[in-house]
């Protein structure tokens, strides 16, 4: 600063103090923060491979439901294609007159359930396709 006879004057001063204090017998939490954070992180190493373990076990659980659903499908259409022979075997004898028109309605109406089945494995087979394949994915 300039006064008005020309001489200049500066004045020194300390407009903000920055400073910590911390009581010798006190609580300090950052001490606390470093002996707790190892423990926290292992903590959280621990739950993370034992969701890896989770997630790779509902994968093998939803494999083999597929596996399982698609063999189901070929036995049932290998029960419907032997069931299919026996009702055309059927339909020959009834109209030799060798059996009763019972027996036939009875090999008729296993047929149409064996068709029934079939039908209800293939949806059960796609909903586990469905259920499997965004594990799957999320694995590669």
């Amino acid at each position: 600063m300039i006064r008005e006879d020309g001489n200049q004057v500066s004045y020194l001063s300390t407009p903000i103090n920055i400073g910590f204090t911390q009581p010798i017998f006190a609580f300090n939490p950052y001490r606390w923060e470093r002996q707790i954070e190892p423990l926290r992180f292992e903590e959280a190493r621990k739950r993370y491979i034992e969701d890896l373990e989770t997630i790779s076990l509902r994968a093998n659980n939803l494999f083999f439901d597929l596996l399982l659903a698609q063999i189901n499908i070929e036995i049932n259409t290998l029960n419907l294609a032997n069931n299919d022979t026996l009702y055309e075997i059927s339909k020959g004898r009834f109209s030799l007159g060798r059996i009763a028109e019972n027996e036939l309605l009875q090999m008729e109406l296993m047929y149409s359930i064996l068709k029934q089945h079939l039908s209800r494995r293939v949806l059960i087979t796609k909903r586990h396709c469905f259920d499997f394949v965004p594990i799957w994915l999320s694995k590669v």
